[in-house]
């Protein structure tokens, strides 16, 4: 069946199993997982190991892509110089329950890491994983503010397979060859023209509930005019530095790389590791550190997620998911500092 045909079928919610069984089969599967109070994701085997009604979890499923540490390539000194490259045969993967502001959050490095600056690392696993969103038809997590950043509630495009919670049944949609590939055999009933209405009045229902937005009108323009706003300096006295906005951030991709030997001197490895604008290591240069204030540090991460990505990949680089509020240790709300650098607006 191809995708054009496929735009909407029914899954019973007893046969969600189905579903999930269906994707394991061909697909090593993630989802969201409850561990010590939070919500991550992590390797499931069984549907029922997953807490499909989270809010957000605490790292982005970029850590599954865009991996915290890998090594990119070893060398070995012995008769002959050998470099051998660290990629290996990555096994297809699958998100499953994966939230819209996560799929928008993908799709932004999508164009970082496939569009503008190619990463076979990143690309290898990204052409192996299969994207199934669940949309945030439950309310939505204190520090979501997806619908003002169009990085949700509902996903549009992107996906896969996308599950709508209709109440007794899942509205089912597959986006592509892949999602109609796992979803076809369950030979599931057609969606009515009532289920999609049903649908459009959660997704109203989820925007309605959204407990913060930022007003993103006009806001380059303001961001270049205020770039002197007595609010940055005040941000000093607040910001530790610590890094974990960027840390948890669906979009943030900056990253350090180092070489690290063997005592005997006679291998070594070239190492990936995250990095962060926050932490006054990132700006070092050899002659000294062009961004030593924590202010610096903190105006150059808000004007890059909301100005400078804009000209750079044609959308905003937050998707609003809010856990730069949950994880700020100094309950830094970038929501409010905008509002404050618009004027209280």
């Amino acid at each position: 069946m191809s995708v054009e045909a496929y735009q909407g079928k029914l899954l019973p919610k007893e046969r969600l199993g189905d579903l999930f069984d269906a994707v394991a089969r061909s697909y090593r599967v993630l989802g969201p997982v409850a561990r010590n109070g939070s919500v991550a994701i992590g390797p499931v085997e069984r549907l029922e190991e997953m807490a499909m009604d989270y809010s957000v979890t605490v790292l982005p499923p970029k850590e599954w892509l865009h991996r915290p540490v890998e090594t990119l390539f070893s060398v070995t000194k012995s008769l002959e110089f050998e470099a051998k490259e660290a990629i290996a045969s990555e096994q297809p993967q699958a998100i499953f329950g994966l939230h819209t502001c996560d799929l928008t959050g993908i799709r932004r490095l999508d164009e970082v890491f496939r569009k503008h600056y190619p990463d076979p690392y990143y690309n290898r696993r990204r052409e192996k994983t299969l994207l199934v969103v669940l949309n945030c038809a439950t309310p939505p997590g204190p520090d979501c503010f997806c619908a003002s950043m169009q990085g949700g509630p509902f996903a549009e495009e992107g996906y896969d397979v996308a599950l709508t919670d209709l109440g007794d049944h899942f509205l089912v949609e597959a986006a592509s060859d892949a999602g109609v590939a796992v979803v076809s055999p369950l030979q599931l009933d057609d969606a009515s023209r009532e289920s999609f209405r049903e649908k459009a009045a959660r997704k109203r229902q989820s925007v309605q509930k959204m407990p913060k937005s930022l007003n993103t009108a006009n806001l380059q323009t303001i961001l270049n005019r205020e770039i002197s706003h007595p609010r940055w300096g005040e941000l000093k006295e607040e910001c530790l530095g610590c890094g974990n906005c960027t840390m948890v951030c669906p979009t943030c991709y900056c990253y350090s790389v180092s070489d690290k030997l063997d005592l005997s001197l006679s291998r070594a490895e070239r190492v990936r590791t995250w990095d962060s604008c926050q932490l006054m290591e990132f700006s070092a240069v050899h002659g000294g550190n062009f961004r030593k204030d924590r202010a610096a540090r903190f105006k150059q991460w808000v004007y890059h997620k909301l100005n400078y990505w804009i000209d750079q990949y044609g959308a905003e680089g937050c998707v609003g998911c809010g856990r730069c509020i949950a994880w700020c240790p100094a309950k830094i709300d970038i929501t409010e500092v905008i509002r404050d650098v618009r004027g209280g607006d």
